[in-house]
């Protein structure tokens, strides 16, 4: 029965797509925590929760500054647009395709550094594993 719950934590101990998917990050870590009592893991944890909170932050960053430099283009092809249809348009960066591959390559790139972050705290988590 352990077995199975340290697989089934392993495979959702994963980096958190957004904020609002920290409190399943939490629960997991918390499952961690009384399979291994007395192993440092809420520290380990909590400095893994301080480190997440830096990767939502430096996305939402990474996003406005790449919004900016795409803010330009983006008002270009709105203009163009617009002289196609004869009406106003306005549109989002997210709706352009070419933003949308800027923003993944950039996002891709910055979610590779934090992953090591989850990396390190699966070897811990199989360190204090192995000791019990």
């Amino acid at each position: 029965v352990e077995e199975g719950a340290f697989s089934y934590l392993f495979s959702q101990f994963q980096l958190p797509e957004g904020e609002d998917q920290m409190d399943k990050l939490k629960r997991v870590c918390a499952g961690f925590s009384v399979l291994l009592p007395g192993k440092g893991l809420p520290e380990l944890f909590n400095q893994l929760y301080m480190i997440l909170e830096q990767y939502f932050g430096d996305r939402k960053q990474v996003k406005e500054m790449l919004a900016r430099q795409f803010a330009p283009k983006l008002r270009a092809k709105e203009q163009e647009l617009s002289r196609m249809y004869g009406q106003e348009i306005h549109l989002q960066p997210e709706q352009d395709p070419e933003f949308v591959q800027l923003l993944d390559r950039n996002t891709t790139a910055l979610k590779a550094q934090y992953e090591d972050a989850l990396i390190q705290a699966r070897e811990r988590i199989n360190a204090a594993r192995e000791a019990k």
